[in-house]
């Protein structure tokens, strides 16, 4: 049975799939962002190791791991 011709045009363009732009394509990412407010408080530390903890991103194996991106505000506490 000959191959399908989509199947055919992917082995003669040698399409290799791109995991960003699939990830883009189907609205998924292996990304897991924490806003902190103050990334040298001891607490967002804490946080931050919880998280990356709990989605994958201390060790485990890479199959189904996350990668825990952590932004600073750098907003000044009010001073209530």
């Amino acid at each position: 049975m000959p191959p399908e011709p989509g199947c055919r045009a992917v082995e003669e363009l040698r399409y290799v799939v791109d995991g960003p732009t699939s990830a883009l394509a189907t609205a998924s990412s292996d990304l897991v962002g924490i806003l902190v407010n103050d990334v040298a408080d001891p607490f967002s530390g804490i946080l931050t190791s919880a998280v990356q903890s709990e989605t994958g991103g201390d060790g485990e194996a890479a199959a189904g791991r996350k990668l825990a991106v952590v932004c600073d505000t750098g907003a000044v506490p009010s001073a209530n």
